[in-house]
Protein backbone atom coordinates (compact mmCIF):
# COMPACT_ATOMS: atom_id res chain seq x y z
CA UNK A 1 0.00 0.00 0.00
CA UNK A 2 1.55 3.29 -1.12
CA UNK A 3 0.11 6.55 0.28
CA UNK A 4 -0.81 9.20 -2.30
CA UNK A 5 -0.48 12.17 0.03
CA UNK A 6 1.04 12.87 3.43
CA UNK A 7 -0.04 15.86 5.48
CA UNK A 8 0.99 16.57 9.04
CA UNK A 9 2.38 18.91 11.63
CA UNK A 10 4.05 19.09 15.03
CA UNK A 11 4.82 21.74 17.62
CA UNK A 12 7.82 22.31 19.90
CA UNK A 13 7.85 24.73 22.83
CA UNK A 14 10.76 25.71 25.10
CA UNK A 15 9.03 27.01 28.23
CA UNK A 16 12.16 27.72 30.25
CA UNK A 17 15.90 27.90 29.51
CA UNK A 18 18.75 29.28 31.60
CA UNK A 19 22.48 29.90 31.41
CA UNK A 20 24.01 29.60 27.96
CA UNK A 21 20.63 28.41 26.64
CA UNK A 22 18.75 31.48 27.95
CA UNK A 23 18.14 32.89 24.45
CA UNK A 24 16.02 29.82 23.68
CA UNK A 25 13.55 30.50 26.53
CA UNK A 26 10.00 30.97 25.17
CA UNK A 27 10.96 29.55 21.76
CA UNK A 28 8.18 27.93 19.74
CA UNK A 29 8.67 25.76 16.68
CA UNK A 30 6.06 24.63 14.18
CA UNK A 31 6.72 21.75 11.74
CA UNK A 32 4.38 21.25 8.78
CA UNK A 33 4.41 18.92 5.82
CA UNK A 34 2.35 18.26 2.69
CA UNK A 35 3.73 15.72 0.23
CA UNK A 36 2.48 13.68 -2.72
CA UNK A 37 4.18 11.05 -4.84
CA UNK A 38 5.12 13.72 -7.38
CA UNK A 39 5.66 16.87 -5.34
CA UNK A 40 6.85 18.23 -2.04
CA UNK A 41 4.31 21.01 -1.63
CA UNK A 42 5.60 21.96 1.79
CA UNK A 43 8.17 20.60 4.19
CA UNK A 44 8.90 23.40 6.60
CA UNK A 45 9.75 24.40 10.13
CA UNK A 46 9.21 27.93 11.48
CA UNK A 47 10.28 29.41 14.81
CA UNK A 48 8.70 32.24 16.77
CA UNK A 49 9.16 33.87 20.16
CA UNK A 50 6.44 35.95 21.77
CA UNK A 51 4.78 36.20 18.37
CA UNK A 52 7.88 37.46 16.55
CA UNK A 53 9.33 35.39 13.67
CA UNK A 54 12.83 34.04 14.45
CA UNK A 55 13.62 32.02 11.38
CA UNK A 56 12.41 29.28 9.12
CA UNK A 57 13.59 26.48 6.85
CA UNK A 58 11.64 24.95 3.96
CA UNK A 59 11.91 22.48 1.09
CA UNK A 60 9.51 22.49 -1.86
CA UNK A 61 9.27 21.54 -5.51
CA UNK A 62 8.43 18.68 -7.88
CA UNK A 63 9.83 15.37 -6.65
CA UNK A 64 9.09 11.81 -7.82
CA UNK A 65 9.49 9.69 -4.71
CA UNK A 66 9.60 6.43 -6.69
CA UNK A 67 12.21 7.55 -9.24
CA UNK A 68 14.09 9.73 -6.74
CA UNK A 69 14.07 12.60 -9.24
CA UNK A 70 13.07 16.19 -8.88
CA UNK A 71 13.90 19.88 -8.58
CA UNK A 72 13.86 21.15 -5.03
CA UNK A 73 14.12 24.62 -3.55
CA UNK A 74 15.74 24.87 -0.11
CA UNK A 75 15.40 28.13 1.81
CA UNK A 76 16.60 29.11 5.27
CA UNK A 77 15.91 32.60 6.61
CA UNK A 78 16.47 34.60 9.78
CA UNK A 79 18.31 32.01 11.88
CA UNK A 80 19.72 33.88 14.89
CA UNK A 81 21.13 33.45 18.39
CA UNK A 82 17.84 32.12 19.78
CA UNK A 83 18.18 29.01 17.62
CA UNK A 84 21.96 28.83 17.48
CA UNK A 85 22.11 28.72 21.28
CA UNK A 86 20.56 25.26 21.06
CA UNK A 87 23.81 24.19 19.40
CA UNK A 88 26.31 26.46 21.12
CA UNK A 89 24.78 26.40 24.57
CA UNK A 90 26.43 23.14 25.59
CA UNK A 91 29.79 24.82 24.87
CA UNK A 92 28.77 28.05 26.68
CA UNK A 93 28.80 29.92 23.37
CA UNK A 94 26.29 32.60 22.35
CA UNK A 95 25.99 34.30 18.96
CA UNK A 96 24.93 37.91 19.63
CA UNK A 97 23.06 39.51 16.72
CA UNK A 98 23.98 36.80 14.20
CA UNK A 99 21.55 36.18 11.34
CA UNK A 100 22.04 33.25 8.93
CA UNK A 101 20.25 32.49 5.66
CA UNK A 102 20.57 30.04 2.78
CA UNK A 103 19.07 29.70 -0.67
CA UNK A 104 19.73 26.56 -2.69
CA UNK A 105 18.38 24.77 -5.80
CA UNK A 106 18.90 21.00 -5.96
CA UNK A 107 18.17 18.80 -8.98
CA UNK A 108 18.18 15.00 -8.65
CA UNK A 109 18.22 12.52 -11.54
CA UNK A 110 18.70 8.79 -12.09
CA UNK A 111 17.57 7.63 -8.63
CA UNK A 112 19.46 10.52 -7.01
CA UNK A 113 22.74 9.30 -8.47
CA UNK A 114 23.19 12.56 -10.41
CA UNK A 115 22.86 15.67 -8.25
CA UNK A 116 23.26 19.31 -9.23
CA UNK A 117 23.20 22.09 -6.66
CA UNK A 118 23.55 25.86 -6.84
CA UNK A 119 23.12 28.21 -3.95
CA UNK A 120 24.53 30.42 -1.27
CA UNK A 121 24.83 30.79 2.49
CA UNK A 122 24.96 34.26 4.02
CA UNK A 123 25.68 35.53 7.48
CA UNK A 124 25.02 39.02 8.82
CA UNK A 125 26.54 40.46 12.00
CA UNK A 126 28.06 37.08 12.85
CA UNK A 127 29.78 37.10 16.25
CA UNK A 128 30.60 34.65 19.02
CA UNK A 129 30.69 35.29 22.77
CA UNK A 130 32.22 32.95 25.32
CA UNK A 131 33.30 33.45 28.94
CA UNK A 132 32.73 37.20 28.64
CA UNK A 133 34.90 37.46 25.50
CA UNK A 134 33.26 38.55 22.24
CA UNK A 135 34.50 38.56 18.66
CA UNK A 136 33.92 41.45 16.27
CA UNK A 137 30.96 41.14 13.90
CA UNK A 138 31.60 39.61 10.49
CA UNK A 139 29.42 39.52 7.37
CA UNK A 140 30.00 36.66 4.94
CA UNK A 141 28.62 34.99 1.83
CA UNK A 142 29.49 31.53 0.50
CA UNK A 143 28.33 30.61 -3.02
CA UNK A 144 28.71 27.29 -4.80
CA UNK A 145 27.68 25.56 -8.05
CA UNK A 146 28.50 21.84 -8.12
CA UNK A 147 27.51 18.48 -9.63
CA UNK A 148 27.90 14.96 -8.22
CA UNK A 149 27.85 12.11 -10.75
CA UNK A 150 27.95 8.82 -8.83
CA UNK A 151 27.82 6.44 -11.86
CA UNK A 152 30.89 8.16 -13.32
CA UNK A 153 32.47 8.55 -9.84
CA UNK A 154 33.21 12.23 -10.23
CA UNK A 155 32.23 15.62 -8.93
CA UNK A 156 32.47 18.96 -10.72
CA UNK A 157 32.69 22.31 -8.95
CA UNK A 158 31.89 25.05 -11.44
CA UNK A 159 31.92 27.97 -9.03
CA UNK A 160 32.97 28.54 -5.43
CA UNK A 161 33.39 31.93 -3.78
CA UNK A 162 33.77 33.07 -0.19
CA UNK A 163 33.71 36.69 0.93
CA UNK A 164 33.91 37.70 4.59
CA UNK A 165 34.26 41.27 5.79
CA UNK A 166 34.92 42.84 9.19
CA UNK A 167 33.84 46.46 9.63
CA UNK A 168 33.52 46.75 5.86
CA UNK A 169 37.06 45.60 5.04
CA UNK A 170 38.02 42.22 3.49
CA UNK A 171 38.93 39.59 6.08
CA UNK A 172 38.70 36.23 4.29
CA UNK A 173 38.26 35.77 0.55
CA UNK A 174 38.33 32.64 -1.55
CA UNK A 175 37.68 31.98 -5.21
CA UNK A 176 37.82 29.10 -7.66
CA UNK A 177 39.50 30.52 -10.74
CA UNK A 178 38.65 27.58 -13.04
CA UNK A 179 36.15 24.73 -13.00
CA UNK A 180 37.36 21.87 -10.79
CA UNK A 181 36.79 18.19 -11.63
CA UNK A 182 37.39 15.52 -9.00
CA UNK A 183 37.36 11.92 -10.27
CA UNK A 184 38.08 9.01 -7.92
CA UNK A 185 37.72 6.28 -10.59
CA UNK A 186 40.70 4.33 -11.84
CA UNK A 187 42.65 5.85 -14.72
CA UNK A 188 41.02 9.27 -14.76
CA UNK A 189 43.26 11.54 -16.83
CA UNK A 190 43.16 14.54 -19.11
CA UNK A 191 41.03 16.97 -17.13
CA UNK A 192 42.00 20.61 -17.36
CA UNK A 193 43.83 22.32 -14.50
CA UNK A 194 41.88 24.22 -11.90
CA UNK A 195 42.97 26.50 -9.09
CA UNK A 196 41.62 27.88 -5.82
CA UNK A 197 43.01 30.79 -3.79
CA UNK A 198 42.16 31.70 -0.20
CA UNK A 199 43.37 34.94 1.40
CA UNK A 200 43.31 36.01 5.04
CA UNK A 201 43.86 39.74 5.61
CA UNK A 202 44.75 41.53 8.85
CA UNK A 203 43.24 39.11 11.36
CA UNK A 204 43.82 40.66 14.79
CA UNK A 205 44.17 37.79 17.29
CA UNK A 206 43.17 40.04 20.19
CA UNK A 207 39.74 40.41 18.57
CA UNK A 208 39.22 36.64 18.48
CA UNK A 209 39.89 35.65 22.08
CA UNK A 210 36.86 33.31 22.28
CA UNK A 211 38.83 31.08 19.90
CA UNK A 212 42.49 31.78 20.76
CA UNK A 213 42.01 32.39 24.50
CA UNK A 214 42.57 35.47 26.62
CA UNK A 215 46.31 34.79 26.97
CA UNK A 216 46.99 36.53 23.63
CA UNK A 217 47.33 40.31 23.90
CA UNK A 218 48.24 41.17 20.32
CA UNK A 219 49.22 39.71 16.96
CA UNK A 220 48.11 40.19 13.36
CA UNK A 221 47.85 37.34 10.84
CA UNK A 222 48.03 37.54 7.05
CA UNK A 223 48.12 34.49 4.83
CA UNK A 224 47.43 32.94 1.45
CA UNK A 225 46.64 29.37 0.39
CA UNK A 226 46.95 28.36 -3.27
CA UNK A 227 45.63 25.00 -4.46
CA UNK A 228 46.22 23.67 -7.98
CA UNK A 229 44.31 20.59 -9.12
CA UNK A 230 45.40 18.45 -12.09
CA UNK A 231 44.26 15.14 -13.61
CA UNK A 232 40.78 15.38 -12.10
CA UNK A 233 42.11 15.65 -8.57
CA UNK A 234 44.67 12.87 -8.80
CA UNK A 235 47.39 15.47 -8.35
CA UNK A 236 46.74 18.35 -5.94
CA UNK A 237 49.56 20.80 -5.30
CA UNK A 238 49.34 23.40 -2.54
CA UNK A 239 51.34 26.32 -1.21
CA UNK A 240 50.62 28.01 2.10
CA UNK A 241 52.28 31.21 3.23
CA UNK A 242 51.37 33.01 6.45
CA UNK A 243 52.85 35.68 8.70
CA UNK A 244 52.03 36.52 12.31
CA UNK A 245 53.34 39.93 13.34
CA UNK A 246 53.69 41.36 16.84
CA UNK A 247 52.64 38.31 18.86
CA UNK A 248 52.47 39.20 22.55
CA UNK A 249 50.95 37.07 25.28
CA UNK A 250 51.34 34.27 27.77
CA UNK A 251 52.18 30.89 26.23
CA UNK A 252 52.67 27.84 28.43
CA UNK A 253 53.66 29.89 31.47
CA UNK A 254 56.15 31.96 29.46
CA UNK A 255 55.67 35.57 28.44
CA UNK A 256 56.14 36.18 24.70
CA UNK A 257 56.80 39.77 23.67
CA UNK A 258 56.50 41.12 20.10
CA UNK A 259 57.43 37.92 18.23
CA UNK A 260 57.09 37.62 14.45
CA UNK A 261 56.40 34.25 12.82
CA UNK A 262 56.53 33.25 9.17
CA UNK A 263 55.22 29.89 7.93
CA UNK A 264 55.68 28.33 4.51
CA UNK A 265 54.28 24.96 3.49
CA UNK A 266 54.59 23.43 0.04
CA UNK A 267 53.51 19.98 -1.06
CA UNK A 268 51.23 17.78 -3.11
CA UNK A 269 48.70 14.96 -2.79
CA UNK A 270 48.99 12.20 -5.42
CA UNK A 271 46.31 9.64 -6.31
CA UNK A 272 44.34 10.58 -3.18
CA UNK A 273 46.91 8.49 -1.29
CA UNK A 274 50.41 9.92 -1.08
CA UNK A 275 51.13 13.23 0.64
CA UNK A 276 54.52 14.83 0.01
CA UNK A 277 55.73 17.91 1.88
CA UNK A 278 58.60 19.23 -0.19
CA UNK A 279 59.17 22.27 1.99
CA UNK A 280 58.17 23.24 5.50
CA UNK A 281 59.59 26.38 7.10
CA UNK A 282 58.87 28.17 10.35
CA UNK A 283 60.90 31.29 11.13
CA UNK A 284 60.64 33.18 14.41
CA UNK A 285 62.12 36.65 14.80
CA UNK A 286 61.95 39.64 17.10
CA UNK A 287 62.77 43.25 16.26
CA UNK A 288 64.36 42.14 12.99
CA UNK A 289 66.64 39.53 14.62
CA UNK A 290 66.22 35.83 13.86
CA UNK A 291 65.34 33.78 16.93
CA UNK A 292 64.91 30.37 15.30
CA UNK A 293 64.54 28.79 11.87
CA UNK A 294 62.93 25.40 11.29
CA UNK A 295 63.08 23.64 7.93
CA UNK A 296 61.65 20.25 7.13
CA UNK A 297 60.19 17.86 4.59
CA UNK A 298 58.35 14.58 4.65
CA UNK A 299 55.87 12.17 3.14
CA UNK A 300 52.98 9.93 4.16
CA UNK A 301 51.25 7.12 2.24
CA UNK A 302 47.73 6.49 3.48
CA UNK A 303 47.37 2.98 2.00
CA UNK A 304 50.49 1.61 3.72
CA UNK A 305 51.08 4.14 6.57
CA UNK A 306 54.66 4.57 5.35
CA UNK A 307 55.99 7.91 6.57
CA UNK A 308 59.17 9.99 6.63
CA UNK A 309 59.80 13.29 8.40
CA UNK A 310 63.06 15.25 8.36
CA UNK A 311 63.73 18.47 10.25
CA UNK A 312 66.57 20.95 10.74
CA UNK A 313 66.43 23.63 13.43
CA UNK A 314 68.74 26.53 14.21
CA UNK A 315 68.13 28.83 17.17
CA UNK A 316 69.85 31.78 18.82
CA UNK A 317 69.55 30.95 22.52
CA UNK A 318 70.20 34.53 23.62
CA UNK A 319 67.38 35.84 21.40
CA UNK A 320 65.12 33.01 22.53
CA UNK A 321 65.79 33.84 26.18
CA UNK A 322 64.98 37.49 25.53
CA UNK A 323 61.78 36.55 23.71
CA UNK A 324 60.53 34.31 26.54
CA UNK A 325 61.22 37.04 29.09
CA UNK A 326 61.80 34.81 32.15
CA UNK A 327 63.54 36.51 35.06
CA UNK A 328 65.13 33.30 36.39
CA UNK A 329 66.81 32.42 33.06
CA UNK A 330 69.05 34.77 31.12
CA UNK A 331 71.16 33.49 28.24
CA UNK A 332 73.75 35.88 26.86
CA UNK A 333 75.18 33.65 24.10
CA UNK A 334 74.76 30.29 22.44
CA UNK A 335 73.53 28.66 19.27
CA UNK A 336 71.53 25.45 19.04
CA UNK A 337 71.30 23.28 15.94
CA UNK A 338 69.24 20.12 15.54
CA UNK A 339 69.00 17.64 12.71
CA UNK A 340 66.62 14.73 12.91
CA UNK A 341 64.76 12.11 10.93
CA UNK A 342 61.84 9.81 11.78
CA UNK A 343 60.68 7.04 9.45
CA UNK A 344 58.11 4.28 9.39
CA UNK A 345 57.93 1.44 6.85
CA UNK A 346 55.15 -1.10 6.63
CA UNK A 347 56.80 -4.53 6.42
CA UNK A 348 53.60 -6.20 5.16
CA UNK A 349 51.48 -3.67 3.24
CA UNK A 350 48.91 -6.31 2.27
CA UNK A 351 48.24 -7.12 5.91
CA UNK A 352 45.46 -4.84 7.15
CA UNK A 353 45.08 -6.34 10.63
CA UNK A 354 47.90 -5.81 13.15
CA UNK A 355 50.42 -4.45 10.62
CA UNK A 356 54.12 -4.74 11.32
CA UNK A 357 56.33 -1.67 11.05
CA UNK A 358 60.01 -0.86 10.93
CA UNK A 359 60.33 2.45 12.80
CA UNK A 360 63.48 4.54 13.16
CA UNK A 361 64.33 7.75 14.97
CA UNK A 362 67.69 9.49 14.65
CA UNK A 363 68.79 12.95 15.64
CA UNK A 364 71.69 15.13 16.64
CA UNK A 365 71.62 18.23 18.85
CA UNK A 366 74.56 20.64 19.09
CA UNK A 367 74.74 23.63 21.46
CA UNK A 368 77.76 25.89 21.02
CA UNK A 369 79.04 28.72 23.22
CA UNK A 370 76.26 28.54 25.81
CA UNK A 371 76.63 31.32 28.39
CA UNK A 372 74.21 32.86 30.86
CA UNK A 373 72.58 32.63 34.26
CA UNK A 374 70.05 30.13 35.57
CA UNK A 375 68.64 31.14 38.97
CA UNK A 376 71.83 31.95 40.92
CA UNK A 377 74.10 29.75 38.80
CA UNK A 378 76.32 31.24 36.12
CA UNK A 379 77.75 29.21 33.22
CA UNK A 380 80.19 30.32 30.54
CA UNK A 381 81.05 28.98 27.05
CA UNK A 382 79.69 25.47 27.28
CA UNK A 383 79.49 23.20 24.22
CA UNK A 384 76.97 20.36 24.42
CA UNK A 385 76.63 17.58 21.89
CA UNK A 386 74.11 14.72 21.86
CA UNK A 387 73.11 12.04 19.37
CA UNK A 388 70.43 9.36 19.32
CA UNK A 389 69.68 6.53 16.87
CA UNK A 390 66.88 4.11 17.77
CA UNK A 391 64.87 1.55 15.79
CA UNK A 392 61.84 -0.61 16.56
CA UNK A 393 61.16 -3.69 14.44
CA UNK A 394 58.93 -6.68 15.19
CA UNK A 395 58.26 -5.23 18.65
CA UNK A 396 61.99 -5.21 19.43
CA UNK A 397 63.81 -1.96 20.13
CA UNK A 398 67.45 -1.42 19.25
CA UNK A 399 69.47 1.55 20.50
CA UNK A 400 72.22 1.93 17.94
CA UNK A 401 73.60 5.13 19.39
CA UNK A 402 73.05 7.30 22.44
CA UNK A 403 75.77 9.78 23.33
CA UNK A 404 76.12 13.07 25.22
CA UNK A 405 79.21 15.20 25.70
CA UNK A 406 79.76 18.51 27.53
CA UNK A 407 82.86 20.68 27.12
CA UNK A 408 84.07 23.95 28.53
CA UNK A 409 87.22 25.64 27.25
CA UNK A 410 88.50 22.36 25.82
CA UNK A 411 87.80 20.22 28.89
CA UNK A 412 85.50 17.17 28.58
CA UNK A 413 83.03 16.28 31.37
Amino acid sequence: LTPRQITGGADLAVTRATGAFADASGLHGRFSSELTLSEIKQLAVAFTKEGAALGSASISGPFDALKQEGKLKVRVTGIGSELLSLVGGRFSISFGGTRLAADCDIELKDNARFITTTGSITGESFSVERAGLKTPTVDFKLSCDATLDLPRTNAAIRAFTLDATQSGRPLLTGKLTKDMLLDWSQGAQGAAESAFTLNLTELNLADWKPFVGDSVDSGTVNGQLDINVQNAGRLVAFVLGAKLAGLTGQVGGNRIDQADLAVTLRGQLTEFDRLDLSALALDVSRQGRVVSALKGSGSFVSSTSDAVLQADLTASLASLSELRGRSDVSLSAGTATFTGKAAQTNLAPAQTVSPSFDQTLAGKLEIAGLSGVFASNRFDRFDISSALDVSVKNNLAEIRKCAVSVRQIGRAH
